[in-house]
């Protein structure tokens, strides 16, 4: 026999934390834009422990018919506004090594529509890393498809 992994999924309204020191809120610039506007996403983490939080990774789900629309990113890294970020088509990964105790930080990330139509993405995510050994922002690899 073959094992078989079930994963249950659980849609919530509104972004999810698993921890309660910790919150986020995902708000998008504009609510109605035409497909050649750019959409621009802020992405706010807070804590509001009396400790600080340390590796703290926010999960942004893109919409259905939007993409990343620019490396800005990496500016906000360079500038210490994040520590770490991974885009994949379905997903922006924002990562912090550290949320000051009661304080909050802040990026933005911008998307185009590829799409047009009503587009609703799965909630947000927030959590701590449970070992910074298991980390690799900093380490890259590349293929080459010729």
């Amino acid at each position: 026999s073959v094992p078989v992994e079930l994963r249950l999924w659980e849609f919530v309204e509104g972004p999810r934390s698993t921890d309660d020191a910790l919150s986020i809120d995902v708000q998008p610039n504009l609510e109605r834009i035409d497909q050649e506007t750019q959409l621009v996403v802020r992405v706010t983490a807070v804590n509001s422990s009396e400790a600080d939080a340390e590796r703290v990774l926010v999960t942004v789900p893109l919409p259905a018919g939007f993409e990343v629309a620019d490396q800005g990113l990496g500016a906000q890294r360079e500038k210490g506004e994040i520590d770490g970020f991974s885009i994949d088509p379905l997903r922006v990964l924002f990562y912090w090594e550290k949320i000051s105790a009661n304080g909050e930080v802040s990026c933005q990330v911008r998307l185009n529509a590829v799409a047009t139509g009503t587009m609703t993405a799965v909630a947000p995510s927030l959590h701590r890393l449970a070992d910074p050994e298991r980390r690799a922002w900093d380490k890259q690899w590349r293929v080459v498809v010729e």
